[in-house]
This record gives structure tokens, sequence and C-alpha cells, in this order.
């Protein structure tokens, strides 16, 4: 009974925030619409201040739809800055026949999550006052939508925060258990649910961040051998051209 009240709960506090941030990115646009009913009228030629501002108001329509949101084509100018980019939905396009049909495989084929969904959404800068603009919406999808309260399970929305990553990986260098880690966030924020990311996730980026430090651990201690082993080469050479 008390784990159904705790889910309960996280999953009003989750929606609860998408609708509040969805509230947010809408009004900065004026639209007062269900983001269910928006069309490609109601988005294209809307203006942003930032390209900050068109990634927010994607990312909360994408939430309180029910999809998980995925980068497209991007062009970016002289210098690398970011002058027309375009979101998609995560299960946009198909994948390659030569994947699906290669029979010397050593893994078995991945379940297939791409279904040619027609999701898009694509913004540009313009130069001449520096503002971003809303170019292409397509709102249709090709599969079933995140019910109300699951939105937390979308994979784009697992996401770890910094600071929390950080905390983590300095208390696994304390030889803290991960899964010890994990129940302390989950004190932090009052329940489980209000994490926005599921235990596997913290386990890979810790053991990522736990592989990365022992290779540079590793590196270290090679070129200090070999940094070690020169000097005491450069000394043996020495001493032998003062005995000549």
């Amino acid at each position: 009974m008390g784990d159904f009240n705790e889910e309960r709960v996280s999953n009003n506090y989750f929606a609860e925030q998408i609708e509040d941030k969805w509230i947010v990115a809408a009004e900065k646009l004026e639209i007062f619409k269900d983001p269910i009913e928006l069309v490609r009228e109601d988005l294209v030629g809307k203006q942003f201040l930032t390209f900050e501002d068109a990634e927010f108001f994607i990312h909360q329509y994408s939430n309180m739809i029910g999809f998980s949101l995925r980068k497209g084509k991007v062009k970016r100018q002289f210098g690398g800055a970011i002058k027309y980019r375009q979101w998609v939905c995560s299960k946009e396009g198909h994948r390659e026949l030569k994947w699906i049909k290669n029979l010397n495989r050593k893994r078995e084929l991945r379940a297939i999550t791409r279904v040619g969904c027609k999701f898009l959404f694509r913004v540009s800068l313009n130069k001449q006052d520096g503002k971003w603009y809303c170019k292409e919406f397509r709102s249709t999808h090709s599969h079933p939508l995140v019910i109300v309260g699951h939105q937390k399970f979308i994979r784009s929305n697992r996401i770890i925060p910094d600071g929390m990553l950080m905390d983590a990986t300095y208390m696994k260098s304390a030889e803290i258990k991960t899964c010890q880690i994990y129940s302390y966030m989950a004190e932090l924020v009052g329940v489980y649910g209000k994490l926005s990311f599921p235990p596997k996730d913290l386990y890979n980026r810790v053991a990522k961040n736990e592989s990365a430090h022992l290779k540079n651990a590793d590196a270290a201690r090679a070129i200090g051998y070999f940094q070690h082993k020169a000097d005491h080469d450069v000394d043996l050479a020495m001493m032998a051209i003062t005995a000549y």
C-alpha cells in the first residue's frame, strides 16, 4: 500500500512539474491551446528571443504530449555557432536493412524502436534581428504516446543533474555502494519517484566515470615510469662520460 501511494505521489509531482513548465513556455509565445491541439499554423513564424528558449519550448511540448525528443539536422555558422536546428521524435526514421539482415552477428538484434514517425520541429536564426523563428512544425506521430504520469520514463527526461553526479562520484571514491548513493539521493528529494533517472542510469554513469579515472591513472603511472627510466638512463650516460 505504501509503495502504491509513493508512486501516485511521485507521478502527480512529476506531472505538475511538467505542466508548470509548459505554461511558462507557452505563455512566452502567447499560446493558450491544449498542446495536443497545436497544428502547423499555430507555431510556424513564432519568435524566440534565444536558441535556449526554442529548445526549452520543444522539450516542454514533448513532455506534455508524451514522446521522447531527439536532435535532428543542424547547420552551423563559421566558428561553430548554430544557425539552424531541427528536433525529431526518437522513433523517426527506420533502421537500415543491412543491420537487420546481417546474419554474422555476435549479439542479438536489438528491438526495433524507430517506426518512421513524422514529427518535426525546426528553428533558424534571423541574422537581421538575431532572433530565432519556427520554420517548420509537424505534429503527426505514427505510434502510441506515453500516458500522463509516465513522462518521467521517457528517455530524454532521464537526466542526472551535474550536482548529483558530482556527489555520486565523490561518494563512490569513498567506497560507498551505488545503491546506497541512490537511496541517499531519494531521501534528499523526498521519494524515489521524484528522481528524474532510474538506478540503472546512475550505475552506468558512475561506472563510466570510474573507467575514465582508472584509464587516466594508468596512463599517468606509465608516463611517470618512463620519465623516471629516461632520467635514470641520462644519469648513467653522464656517469659513463665522466668516468671516460
